[in-house]
């Protein structure tokens, strides 16, 4: 069992990036070096059918997905890697309530990287409460 969640990635650059990574759906080759994950991340949450383009001009790509258990940023520094003149925004929400953002761009040859994250309401909540007293016994 794991914990559901959704991404809503923003990458501003240049049209050329823009293109290959809608084209891809942000998949890459795998290379030596590359933690032993990456392909089966690619398969499950990556690729034209999984990634959902929201927005899209000639600087700015919006592409929403879904993930399991924990946020993309590792993989998104990697894709950093692969196209340094983007800016890249990843903002994440998941079942059980907690949200945040990764925002990265080169700086130099130096990956910027900031985050944060904070709990909102569940899912669930979202759906349905009526009362948002936090019960005592939900741990965070």
């Amino acid at each position: 069992m794991g914990i559901d969640g959704r991404q809503t990635l923003t990458i501003r650059g240049p049209k050329s990036d823009l293109d290959e990574l809608e084209s891809t759906g942000l998949i890459f080759e795998v290379k030596k070096g590359h933690p032993e994950w990456f392909s089966s991340v690619q398969e499950s949450f990556f690729g034209p059918t999984n990634v959902t383009v929201n927005f899209r001009s000639d600087t700015i790509l919006v592409v929403r997905f879904d993930f399991r258990n924990k946020p993309m940023n590792e993989y998104f520094e990697v894709l950093m890697d692969r196209h340094p003149r983007c800016w890249m925004k990843n903002e994440f929400t998941t079942e059980d309530g907690w949200c945040g953002f990764w925002i990265a761009r080169f700086v130099g040859d130096q990956l910027e990287v900031q985050t944060h994250e904070w709990e909102e309401l569940c899912w669930e909540e979202m759906a349905g409460c009526e009362d948002f007293r936090k019960s005592a016994k939900r741990s965070t």
